[in-house]
């Protein structure tokens, strides 16, 4: 009952606190106090690190931020690069064309609705074309790599051929991780976000969501598994998700990246976060380009639709309520003796969990 009414009160309060917000926003710039520079554009990248990795992006009436952030912040320089369109109205659709054809980027339509189907037509393209790379980096027009080491360890990981299925990077919110920010700023340690913890239990589920610095603790290790690495940047492993994942068009964005990692899981394949690649998120800058920072609240849908659609398909297809955890007696009849149940018996007080 209490829940109940908190969230009518909030609800009420909305529009005033969105109100404020419009009046006073977050002024996110290149001269805040938060911002993390991006790697330097002349930073020399290993060429057998470009022949391992295709670069994916999935665009939507944004391509003013492809433009002014994703090519101000990445060296794409010897990538294969490819952009997929997932409905943009007529005038984005032949900016993004113009756009991608100057800057060398492949230029697709999506051939269904949503990331999930992006994805697939990337990975078509891939294999009608018989490119050789082995991964896929998915990277968002908010999202960027920091500091010189980031491709180089990158490169370093990758090159053990270890088997996984999504393996994601120790991410920095602008609006989550602030203090976390400041350590990382003036080189000290630093945790920002190192995934979802959707599985592995805990009595605030809203409040502990995440593996971060309130609940996970770092002994320098290289990988750790999390059920689904913080999906604003992250490597998908070709061979295992041609495998493994059937796509779905029912989830637009909203926890897309969350139902890929979940059938990792359901066939016990490992999905990691790697502690030492750190990347910046600042979605705040998409107020520049007068794009909604809260994806749930875009009621033009010009840029996020789907929610909804998406949160009834996650009740069917896996079984528990996506705000929710699973209970024992499911975990028992449908996710037996795979990592689904581990996450699920895991207790994260206790550290992350063991793999082989």
């Amino acid at each position: 009952m209490a829940k109940k009414i908190l969230v009518l009160v909030k609800d009420k309060l909305r529009p005033l606190r969105d109100l404020l917000r419009g009046l006073n926003p977050i002024r996110f710039t290149r001269f805040d106090k938060y911002f993390i520079k991006p790697i330097d554009k002349n930073y020399e990248i290993k060429s057998e690190l470009k022949k391992q990795i295709c670069i994916f992006i999935s665009s939507r009436n944004n391509y003013v931020m492809l433009e002014n952030e994703i090519l101000l912040n990445f060296n794409l320089k010897g990538f294969t690069v490819i952009n997929v369109d997932d409905g943009s109205h007529e005038e984005a659709l032949n900016e993004g064309k113009k756009i991608c054809k100057k800057n060398d980027i492949v230029f697709l339509e999506n051939i269904s609705n949503g990331l999930q189907y992006s994805l697939k037509t990337c990975l078509n393209y891939i294999k009608t074309n018989n490119l050789s790379h082995k991964y896929i980096w998915h990277i968002t027009h908010d999202n960027y790599p920091v500091f010189n080491n980031f491709y180089d360890e990158l490169y370093n990981i990758l090159s053990k051929n270890i088997n996984f299925g999504l393996l994601g990077f120790n991410c920095f919110d602008y609006r989550l991780c602030r203090d976390e920010i400041k350590n990382l700023k003036y080189n000290k340690f630093a945790v920002g976000l190192l995934g979802r913890a959707i599985l592995a239990s805990s009595p605030k589920f809203i409040n502990s969501k995440w593996y971060n610095s309130k609940n996970s603790k770092l002994n320098n290790q290289e990988l750790i598994p999390v059920e689904c690495p913080t999906d604003t940047s992250f490597i998908i492993n070709i061979n295992n998700f041609n495998k493994y994942v059937e796509v779905t068009n029912e989830l637009r964005l909203h926890n897309w990246a969350d139902d890929i990692a979940l059938k990792f899981l359901k066939n016990n394949i490992y999905n990691y976060c790697a502690p030492i690649l750190k990347t910046f998120n600042a979605n705040e800058i998409k107020q520049k380009y007068k794009i909604p920072i809260w994806s749930t609240r875009d009621k033009t849908k010009k840029y996020h639709l789907g929610l909804e659609d998406g949160l009834k398909y996650w009740k069917k297809f896996w079984g528990w309520n996506r705000d929710e955890y699973p209970t024992t007696k499911l975990i028992e009849e449908l996710y037996k003796n795979t990592l689904i149940e581990k996450f699920t018996k895991h207790n994260r007080d206790k550290g992350f969990v063991e793999y082989e």
